[in-house]
This record gives C-alpha cells, sequence and structure tokens, in this order.
C-alpha cells in the first residue's frame, strides 16, 4: 500500500523513500536510476523484467516531465509488455484501486519530482 506520495516523497507500506522508485508485488527497487533522469530506457526497466515484471505503470513525475521515447514503447510492445503513463499522482491512485494480486507483476515505475 503507498501511504503518501508528495513531490519528492513516497510513504510505502510505512517506509518513506526520496529517490525514484519501481514497486513490483512486495518488493521495492530503491533508489531507481535511469540511464537518462527524465527518459526512460529499455535498460532501466531491467530489474523490473529480471523480477517477473509482465506490465508497467509509469508515474512520469507530479508535473509528468518524464517522456517514454519510441524506443522503449517500441521494446516493450515487441516483447508483448502491457504498458501505461501517467502523472505520479494518478499511478498511486491506480496502485492503491488495484487488488494486491491484481499488481503482482505488474510493475510500478514511480518518478517522484518534476
Amino acid at each position: 500500500m503507498i501511504d503518501s506520495y508528495r513531490f519528492g516523497k513516497i510513504v510505502i507500506d510505512g517506509n518513506a523513500y526520496t529517490k525514484d522508485v519501481i514497486i513490483l508485488g512486495k518488493e521495492v527497487f530503491h533508489p531507481w536510476w535511469r540511464k537518462e533522469g527524465h527518459r526512460v530506457f529499455p535498460e532501466d526497466l531491467d530489474w523490473a523484467i529480471e523480477h517477473g515484471a509482465k506490465a508497467f505503470v509509469f508515474g512520469t513525475g507530479f508535473y509528468g516531465m518524464v517522456k517514454i521515447p519510441d524506443e522503449t514503447i517500441k521494446f516493450l510492445k515487441e516483447k508483448g509488455f502491457h504498458f501505461r503513463s501517467m502523472k505520479t499522482g494518478l499511478a498511486v491512485k491506480e496502485f492503491n484501486k488495484m487488488e494486491e494480486g491484481e499488481r503482482e507483476d505488474t510493475a510500478f515505475c514511480l518518478h517522484l519530482t518534476c
């Protein structure tokens, strides 16, 4: 459960994080560093894929500044991954709305700032 989110900080199951995260099942990968800060490339998803992700929800930041480049979209489609992107506040609501079993194989990749 995501307890709260505000610009630059997320609280997950009582634990506070101030760097970007990937949530997959009951695991939190932190800090989630990317090749380029405001773009998500296929190699930025390695941890989630290696840990069984079948789908992705990208939280693109408080203001939606993170972009998913065409090469990443192509990669995700070719590999058969379902994916959506939205501002991080909406992604948090989506996470909390889903039942635990539903989100077990969905990687929530969340940018916490801009």
